[in-house]
C-alpha cells in the first residue's frame, strides 16, 4: 500500500513538472510580443478546421500532430476562371499543435510546422457560455522562424509578421448536432503583395454514435491590398472518431470550389488529438 502511494505521488509529480514546462514554453513564446493580438492558431477545435466556442479544461493540455497534402493541377485566374498549370504541384506539411487550458474560460496554444517557417501563438476566451449557445474571441500572432515553405496564400508574404483577432459562435441544434461559425481579420506586416486577410468558416457536425462524428465545413479567405486581390472558397468533408476518452482521430479532405489568383487544389489531411488531464 505504501509503495503504491509512492508510485502515485511520483506520477503526479512528473505530470506536474511536464505541465509546468509546457506552460513555461508558451509564456516564453508570448513574452516578446507582450500578448498582442495575433494570427489565430494553436487553439482547440471539435471538428475539422473551424474552431468551437469552448476551451479545454483548466490545467489540461492537448497535443495534436497533423498532416496535410495538397495536389494542384489548375489555378484560378484574376477573373475567377480556371486554367491548367504547367505540370502538377504537390505540397505537404506536418504540423504540431500544443494547447493549454489556462483557466475556466481561457486557453492558449502554439502551432509549429516541421519546416519551421512560422511560429504561431494563439488564445481563446469565452464570452458567453449557455447550454445551447456559446461565443468566444480568439487572437494570436505569427512570427517568421527562418525557413520559407508555406503551401498556401500566406506564403506570398516574405518573412511576414502578422496579428489577428476573431470571433466564434457555436450552437447546439440537438443533442447530436452542432454548428460553429468563425470570422477573423489578420494584418500582415513586411508583406510583398497584401496586408489584409479575412477568413470565414462554418461547420456542422453530427454524432452518429458516441465515437463517430460526420463533419461538413465551408471555409473561405480574402487577401487584399490596394493593387492586389486573392481569395478562395473551399469545402471540407470529413469525420472525427473518438478512439478513447483521451484520443481523437480526425480525417478530412479539401475541395477548392471558387477563387481568384490562387491554386485550385484537392487535398486531404489527418490528425490525432491527444488530451492530457
Amino acid at each position: 500500500m505504501f509503495t503504491e502511494r509512492i508510485k502515485m505521488k511520483s506520477k503526479k509529480l512528473c505530470r506536474d513538472i511536464f505541465l509546468n514546462k509546457i506552460f513555461l514554453l508558451l509564456v516564453l513564446l508570448t513574452l516578446p510580443i507582450n500578448f498582442t493580438i495575433a494570427q489565430i492558431s494553436g487553439i482547440s477545435s471539435s471538428k475539422l478546421c473551424v474552431p468551437e466556442a469552448t476551451t479545454i479544461a483548466t490545467g489540461s493540455f492537448e497535443f495534436e500532430p497533423s498532416f496535410i497534402v495538397l495536389n494542384s493541377q489548375k489555378e484560378f485566374c484574376a477573373n475567377g476562371s480556371v486554367k491548367s498549370l504547367t505540370g502538377k504541384k504537390i505540397t505537404s506539411s506536418l504540423l504540431f499543435r500544443i494547447t493549454v487550458g489556462a483557466s475556466d474560460n481561457f486557453e492558449v496554444g502554439t502551432s509549429l510546422s516541421s519546416q519551421l517557417e512560422q511560429i504561431a501563438v494563439g488564445s481563446k476566451y469565452i464570452l458567453s457560455n449557455s447550454e445551447n449557445f456559446k461565443t468566444a474571441i480568439i487572437s494570436g500572432i505569427s512570427l517568421p522562424a527562418g525557413n520559407k515553405f508555406i503551401p498556401d496564400t500566406v506564403s506570398n508574404a516574405d518573412d511576414h509578421y502578422s496579428t489577428a483577432l476573431g470571433f466564434i459562435a457555436s450552437a447546439a441544434l440537438s443533442q447530436k448536432t452542432s454548428v460553429d461559425y468563425s470570422i477573423s481579420y489578420t494584418h500582415i506586416f513586411r508583406t510583398i503583395l497584401y496586408n489584409n486577410l479575412l477568413t470565414y468558416g462554418i461547420g456542422i457536425g453530427h454524432w452518429f454514435n458516441e465515437k463517430l462524428q460526420g463533419v461538413l465545413e465551408v471555409n473561405a479567405f480574402s487577401a487584399y491590398d490596394d493593387k492586389f486581390y486573392s481569395g478562395k472558397l473551399s469545402v471540407y468533408p470529413g469525420i472525427t472518431y473518438r478512439i478513447s476518452p483521451k484520443l481523437l482521430f480526425v480525417l478530412g479532405s479539401q475541395l477548392d470550389i471558387i477563387g481568384k489568383t490562387e491554386n485550385k487544389s484537392i487535398g486531404y489531411f489527418s490528425a490525432f488529438t491527444i488530451s492530457f488531464n
